[in-house]
C-alpha cells in the first residue's frame, strides 16, 4: 500500500513538473481535446450505455465459457500428466459438470422452492420466540425492540409478494427458460472449445500483452497463479462445507438441512459475513425442535468453525494466498459499493490480482535498485 502511495505522489510530481516546464500550446491542446472528447461521451452515456448494455448480452456466454475453462483446465491439465488424452477428459469432464448443474436444477432447486414457505415460516416463529424470552426475562421491555420484531416478523409473513406470480409471467419465464438453455449451450461449446485450445490462446494472449508492454506478460502470469490457487482452495472448501454442514443439520434432525447445506456453501462467496448468516439462519430456523437439540446444534457448530478455520482451511489454502482480515472486510466493502452482490464475490479475487501486481512491482524496483 505504501508502495502504491508512492507511486501515485511520483506520478502527480511528474504531471506537475510537466505543467511547470513542458507545458506548451501543442500539449495543451491535447489536454483540451482528451478532455473535449471525456465530455463528449458523457453527454451520449445513454446511447453508450446501451450498446455496452447489448455487448454485455453478446458477451456473456464467452466469459461464462472462458471461466468454465479456466476452471476446469487445472484438472484436464493434470489428467493429462497421467497420459489421460484430451479428447477423453475434456468432454467427460464438461458433460460432468452440466449433469451436476442440471441434476441442481431439477432435484435441489424445486426442493428448496417448495419448502421456502415452510421455512419462512420457521424463521418467523424461531423470532417470535426469541422476542418471548426477551419479554419473560425483563421487567421493563423496550418498545423499540417490540417495534422491530414486529415489524421483522410482519415481513416474513408477508411471503407471498416475495414469490412471483407465475400464471401471469408464464411468457416471461417461457422466454427466460429458453435464453438460458441457450446461452448455457453456447457457454459449454465456447469452454470446450477453450479447453482444447488453452495454451494456445494463453500464448497468444501473453503475445499480445507484451506489445503493449514487455513486461504485462509477468504481471498476468503472477495474476494467475494467485487466482487459480483461490479458486481452487475455494471450489474445495465450498465441497467440504457442503458435506460437512448437511451432515451435521441432518443428523440433528434439522429439516432444512440440504438448504443449510447448500446456504454454508455458497456463504463462502461472502468471506466472514456469509458463514456467519447461513449459521444464524440455521439457528433460527432449529428453534422449534427442542432445547437440547438447539443448545447441542450451536456448540457442533462452533467446534466445526474452529475445525474449519485451524485445521481445515489452512491444509486447503495455500500460505502465500492468504489475506488478513482487515483487508477482506475492506474488499468486500468496496465489491459490494461498487458492484453489488457481484463485487462482494469478485472483491478478493481482485484484491489478490493488485497486490500481485504491487507485490512483483516492488520486486523489480528491489531487483533494479541493487
Amino acid at each position: 500500500m505504501i508502495l502504491l502511495l508512492g507511486v501515485i505522489m511520483d506520478t502527480i510530481k511528474r504531471v506537475k513538473q510537466m505543467f511547470e516546464k513542458d507545458l506548451s500550446l501543442a500539449r495543451l491542446l491535447k489536454i483540451l481535446v482528451i478532455l473535449l472528447v471525456v465530455y463528449l461521451i458523457s453527454l451520449t452515456s445513454g446511447v453508450w450505455g446501451a450498446i455496452l448494455k447489448k455487448a454485455k448480452i453478446v458477451l456473456l456466454p464467452f466469459i461464462i465459457g472462458f471461466g468454465i475453462a479456466y476452471v476446469v483446465h487445472p484438472l484436464v491439465a493434470f489428467l493429462e500428466t497421467k497420459k489421460i488424452s484430451k479428447k477423453i477428459t475434456i468432454p467427460i469432464t464438461v458433460m460432468l459438470l452440466l449433469l451436476l448443474f442440471v441434476w441442481i436444477i431439477i432435484t435441489l432447486l424445486p426442493l428448496i422452492y417448495n419448502d421456502a414457505i415452510n421455512f419462512i415460516t420457521s424463521m418467523s416463529d424461531a423470532v417470535g420466540k426469541i422476542y418471548a424470552w426477551y419479554v419473560e426475562s425483563n421487567d421493563n421491555p423496550s418498545q423499540l425492540v417490540e417495534a422491530a420484531t414486529n415489524t421483522f416478523i410482519s415481513f416474513l409473513n408477508d411471503y407471498k409478494s416475495w414469490f412471483p406470480n407465475l400464471p401471469v409471467l408464464l411468457p416471461q419465464v417461457i422466454n427466460s427458460i429458453i435464453e438460458f438453455f441457450t446461452n448455457s449451450v453456447l457457454a459449454v461449446i465456447v469452454a470446450i472449445y477453450v479447453l482444447f485450445d488453452y495454451r494456445k490462446i494463453t500464448n497468444s494472449i501473453l503475445s499480445l500483452s507484451k506489445s503493449v508492454h514487455q513486461d504485462m506478460p509477468i504481471y498476468i502470469r503472477g495474476i494467475n497463479e494467485e487466482v487459480s490457487v483461490y479458486i481452487r482452495s475455494l471450489l474445495i472448501l465450498m465441497v467440504i462445507k457442503f458435506v460437512e454442514y448437511s451432515l451435521l443439520y441432518y443428523l440433528m434432525g434439522h429439516r432444512y438441512w440440504m438448504i443449510m447445506g447448500v446456504l454454508m456453501s455458497l456463504g463462502l462467496l461472502i468471506p466472514y459475513f456469509g458463514a456467519t448468516l447461513a449459521n444464524i439462519i440455521g439457528v433460527l430456523t432449529a428453534l422449534t425442535m427442542s432445547s437440547m437439540n438447539v443448545i447441542l446444534l450451536i456448540i457442533l457448530i462452533a467446534i466445526l468453525a474452529m475445525v474449519d478455520g485451524y485445521v481445515i482451511s489452512p491444509l486447503v489454502h495455500a500460505r502465500k494466498s492468504e489475506i488478513k482480515p482487515l483487508w477482506t472486510l475492506f474488499s468486500v466493502f468496496l465489491g459490494g459499493t461498487i458492484l453489488g452482490a457481484l463485487g462482494v464475490m469478485l472483491a478478493i479475487p481482485a484484491y489478490m490480482s493488485i497486490r500481485q501486481i504491487v507485490r512483483i512491482y516492488r520486486n523489480k524496483v528491489e531487483e533494479r535498485n541493487k
